[in-house]
């Protein structure tokens, strides 16, 4: 697509369309590319994850809508592949991937997206690198200690926004309440 002083205009990013979108079919769809090139059921990506089946279903009819995953016609039970996708959004997902207990923290272009496996649903909270850098800064050089409410008013943000980071701070190091 061009302006019509001739200049480009970047296109969007699948992978930032669903970070803004549908957040939760991260999840999903990090497990797929693990798969890669292979076919796969719901029923394995689910067993993978811990999820109900049910809600994988409902992830591959919107990554299908979202022409990342094809069903293979004539496959019992219904399989998917992976689709061929030019978004180099992808493989940040592959490589900005920290799991923590039912916890996963994605970190797509400046923002990071955590996604906590709940089994019969994915919580997924949005958050952007530099509330997460200002509370983990917080932590150390304020000596802060790990209270929301403290927390929140230092930085001026929601007690929401400051859990969701310490989420990601807890996953990226791994710590577990």
């Amino acid at each position: 697509m061009s302006r019509v002083d001739g200049s480009e205009v970047p296109s969007d990013s699948l992978v930032l369309r669903i970070v803004r979108e549908k957040p939760w079919l991260l999840l999903v769809l990090s497990r797929i590319l693990d798969i890669g090139s292979g076919m796969f059921t719901a029923t394995e990506v689910a067993e993978a994850l811990g999820l109900n089946s049910y809600i994988v279903q409902r992830a591959l009819w919107w990554l299908k809508k979202y022409g990342v995953v094809e069903e293979v016609s004539g496959t019992v039970p219904r399989k998917y592949r992976l689709k061929s996708i030019e978004d180099p959004r992808l493989s940040e997902i592959r490589q900005f991937k920290w799991v923590c207990g039912n916890t996963t923290a994605l970190m797509v272009s400046d923002i990071y997206v955590v996604l906590i496996n709940r089994g019969s649903n994915i919580v997924a909270r949005v958050i952007h690198r530099n509330i997460v850098d200002s509370v983990r800064e917080a932590l150390q050089k304020l000596n802060m200690e790990r209270n929301i409410k403290e927390l929140s008013r230092a930085l001026g943000q929601p007690p929401q926004v400051i859990a969701a980071a310490l989420r990601v701070l807890d996953t990226l190091f791994c710590r577990k309440r």
